[in-house]
């Protein structure tokens, strides 16, 4: 016959009738065990787990099913009757036993030693989780009521993003490079080498995934990019790739962040971390003006790096001083120091102090500037070396050549006799008589003020340095 479904009180009043009817076997006869996944689910468990798949895990609402098989077990030695089956709780409704064709849920004997494998359908109508209980019913000597509870997920149908480098799994966050998913690049050359891996993004959801932007992100991401930026949309339960190339031109080690913002509705921004290490064999060139790094192609003279030079008299030099240092692990060899362009003629260089430059070592240069019109002075300093880098070192020069002209300077018995045009233009000036040794460091002699439009005479009394002095005239508007 067939059982009907059962209340608390009906399956109490049946087992009554039954033990009556089937008596209860001496010593444990009939014995009841259930197990899900094969291991053992606990008689009255009320905590489901997915080790024994009590707990279904999540399932699309209305777009798709998960079934679990359940074994029931006689570790007894007389027949265990199965006398009835109920779902208990407030989404009992949403897991089904599936019949057994010409079984249950018909009265079932299981034989000692014997089991029967029953099949739960969870089905969800709605989103969110999802509780009930399974009640058993028999003739055990242990357990007559048999009674367990189970869970599930009903998911709202979306995009789901995964991805996976070399075909293994980075989860979103992963903050440590792992050579097997290819998040870490491992080592290249700076001047001849670049590495590119290729990542999979995944959407298992059954909506497509949109791939807004994919960026590279934090200190040293310039060392990489994304060189083959991935499709969009991804289709339901479909996938794309992006590649990311490391080519550094820095030696040492890179971390950046890949994000990949998205339309997933928990992980919207996808963040890994990738690594990459870059080393090098040959010699490197940096410039250093004032202890300052002047990056190449730098095309803005300053005074703080001594790229601009001080207003320098018309006839007058000026001079700077720049380090050529070799920050690579070859020897740097200095093949010609040029200088290019604008008005290169009131500019020349002296050669560098050592050629070859060993690893970590450094050279000087020495620029002058000698104008010989009032007017900007402008030039291109060009570097050619050996780094294979920027084997063409280009930055940009300038500085102003006075607006009045320094005449002569005499020797007058013990003094100095200093003679200068003053600014042709009528004005208030202040003219101040400057004195080095080393045409960079300047100590102030005298001044002297002038209306413009005439010729000035300053005498340094017993001043006369001798021929390693140098005189500067500076003017200042009052």
């Amino acid at each position: 016959m067939t059982l009907p479904r059962l209340t608390p009180l009906l399956a109490v009043a049946l087992l009554h009738g039954v033990f009556l009817m089937l008596g209860s076997a001496p010593g444990g006869a009939q014995m009841i065990t259930i197990e899900g996944n094969g291991v053992l689910i606990s008689a009255g468990d009320p905590t489901p787990s997915l080790s024994d798949h009590t707990d279904f895990g999540g399932v699309y609402v209305a777009a798709g099913v998960i079934d679990r098989v359940f074994t029931i077990k006689n570790s007894g030695v007389a027949p265990l009757v199965m006398l009835g089956f109920q779902r208990l709780g407030t989404h009992a409704g949403e897991f089904t036993v599936l019949p057994i064709p010409g079984q249950f849920p018909q009265i079932q004997q299981i034989a000692g030693g014997g089991q029967l494998d029953l099949t739960v359908r969870f089905n969800p109508r709605d989103d969110g989780a999802r509780f009930a209980s399974l009640r058993f019913v028999s003739n055990a000597s242990n357990h007559p009521v048999y009674e367990f509870s189970i869970t599930g997920e009903g998911l709202d149908p979306a995009p789901e993003i995964n991805v996976q480098g070399n075909g293994i799994d980075i989860p979103d966050g992963s903050p440590v490079p792992n050579l097997n998913n290819h998040t870490d690049f491992e080592s290249t050359d700076t001047d001849t080498g670049f590495v590119t891996r290729t990542f999979t993004i995944q959407n298992s959801g059954l909506l497509s995934l949109n791939v807004f932007e994919i960026q590279i992100i934090g200190e040293t991401s310039d060392q990489f990019s994304v060189t083959s930026p991935a499709s969009d949309p991804v289709s339901a339960e479909s996938s794309t790739s992006f590649d990311v190339t490391f080519n550094p031109d820095r030696v040492g080690g890179h971390l950046a962040t890949v994000r990949i913002v998205n339309s997933d509705l928990t992980e919207g921004t996808y963040d890994f971390i990738i690594r990459g290490t870059a080393t090098t064999t040959s010699a490197r060139l940096s410039l250093l003006g004032n202890n300052l790094q002047i990056a190449a192609g730098d095309d803005t003279p300053s005074p703080d790096d001594h790229t601009e030079f001080e207003s320098t008299d018309l006839g007058a030099t000026s001079f700077r001083t720049f380090s050529i240092l070799n920050t690579g692990n070859a020897p740097l060899s200095i093949a010609t120091i040029e200088l290019v362009g604008g008005q290169a003629a009131s500019f020349s260089s002296s050669l560098p102090s050592s050629n070859p430059i060993a690893p970590g070592n450094q050279a000087t240069i020495q620029i002058s500037l000698q104008p010989s019109v009032l007017a900007l002075h402008q030039t291109i300093l060009r570097i050619n070396s050996s780094d294979r880098v920027t084997p063409i070192y280009d930055v940009t020069l300038s500085g102003t050549g006075g607006i009045f002209k320094l005449v002569s300077i005499k020797r007058d018995g013990d003094d100095a006799l200093i003679t200068f045009h003053a600014n042709p233009t009528s004005g208030s000036y202040l003219y101040q008589i400057l004195h080095s040794t080393d045409m960079e460091n300047w100590s102030t002699k005298g001044s002297l003020f002038s209306s413009g439009g005439e010729t000035r005479d300053y005498r340094h009394r017993d001043g006369f340095l001798g021929k390693n002095g140098f005189w500067h005239v500076s003017e200042q508007t009052l």
